[in-house]
């Protein structure tokens, strides 16, 4: 096995850690440990030998590749003048993003081996969420209207179920051809859907209707509209379930957290807080940890120049999935980008902590992203079109 084999693989590993670890590790200082070992060191190790594959992808895409570097560049300024206890600690942040930015452009290099991954994480987030709602409504025995909570880092209904959320979008664009294999998709699919309901989340279900109900106007054929008529009444369904638990919770503070965020970015709209600098909402006489919107949270820790240049990269990401949405990959992470940025609007709470499960749903679209350029960069001939049955939406 030649260098460039023995690294893929090895990156392929640390794919596959970096989508299951999430729920399968105990803690979270294994889950990071694992990714340093199986995911950052060969993707650094690779970077050099195929350096030559790194000119090319920065000639094809240089609108994405200079708002990185920019916004890498400021982020690690901004720590001059952050009020966080551990400047240093919070830079050393960004070395981790680069490397698991680089990871993912090298994996999918090899689009198949890409696809592969995400059908075994797939297999593997499915297994993981019917393992928790036998654990939590069976063995435990709590009662139906409990929200379920995941395994591992995924226990909290929110982040547990984006996660869900997003494994049921990219699984359910990658069907098997065997008969057998796809009755045990179809079972998957219906866990993970299980899952995200009883999560009572209900910004995951505004993300996945949102997803779903658009689906149709980037991917042609009746399954698209079939399916989303599909959610809408299984929306509707779970709505006169589950009503009563929505109206009860009201908006849960977000104008006014909104509100709030939007006047403390006057205070520092240039240069923001720093990075990493701990803050707290003050609305309606509560304190908030967070914004519970990424795209305001950058705007307060990185100043309006971080917001910037953080929309060039979310919405390149966005036409680079456009551009190549007669892939597989590609018509993929149409889906996810709606469904992340509509997460994100909602329940965003960061963007350079060390590897969690909030990376789901921010940095691995924009390296899938990155990915599907590296593809270009190998091969111009990667443009085969699926069927709308090889790429079926939900």
């Amino acid at each position: 096995m030649d260098c460039r084999r023995l690294g893929l693989a090895w990156l392929t590993l640390g794919l596959l850690w970096f989508l299951l670890g999430i729920t399968w590790s105990s803690t979270t200082k294994l889950y990071q440990q694992g990714l340093i070992v199986l995911f950052w060191l060969p993707a650094l190790w690779m970077s050099w030998s195929r350096r030559q594959f790194l000119l090319d992808v920065w000639r094809l895409e240089k609108p994405l590749v200079l708002a990185l570097f920019a916004l890498l560049v400021w982020s690690a300024l901004s720590v001059i003048w952050t009020a966080a206890d551990e400047p240093a600690r919070e830079a050393k942040r960004l070395l981790y993003v680069v490397c698991f930015l680089l990871g993912l452009l090298l994996v999918g290099d090899v689009p198949s081996r890409m696809t592969a991954v995400l059908r075994w994480a797939g297999f593997g987030l499915a297994l993981a969420a019917l393992t928790a709602l036998v654990y939590h409504y069976g063995i435990v025995g709590m009662p139906w209207e409990w929200r379920v909570v995941g395994l591992g880092l995924l226990d909290h209904p929110i982040i547990g179920g984006y996660v869900v959320g997003m494994a049921l979008i990219w699984w359910s664009c990658l069907p098997p051809r065997r008969t057998v294999l796809r009755l045990v998709w179809a079972a998957g699919l219906l866990m993970l859907f299980t899952f995200a309901v009883m999560t009572q989340s209900r910004g995951l279900w505004i993300a996945l209707l949102v997803s779903v109900l658009l689906i149709p106007t980037w991917q042609a054929g009746r399954a698209g509209l079939i399916m989303a008529l599909l959610f809408v009444v299984a929306a509707i369904i779970g709505y006169w379930l589950f009503g009563q638990y929505v109206v009860a919770r009201g908006t849960s503070y977000r104008p006014e957290i909104f509100a709030a965020s939007v006047g403390m970015i006057a205070d520092k709209p240039w240069l923001g807080l720093g990075l990493g600098s701990d803050y707290r909402v003050e609305a309606l006489g509560r304190l908030f940890d967070h914004t519970h919107n990424l795209f305001i949270h950058v705007a307060l820790e990185l100043g309006l120049p971080g917001l910037i240049l953080w929309l060039v990269i979310w919405g390149r990401s966005f036409v680079i999935a456009v551009r190549e949405r007669a892939t597989t990959l590609g018509n993929m992470l149409i889906g996810l980008w709606v469904f992340c940025t509509m997460a994100l609007l909602f329940d965003g709470a960061s963007l350079w902590n060390s590897p969690r499960p909030e990376w789901f749903l921010t940095w691995l679209p924009v390296g899938l992203a990155l990915g599907l350029i590296g593809v270009r960069a190998t091969s111009k001939c990667y443009h085969s079109r699926p069927s709308t049955r090889e790429c079926s939406p939900l």
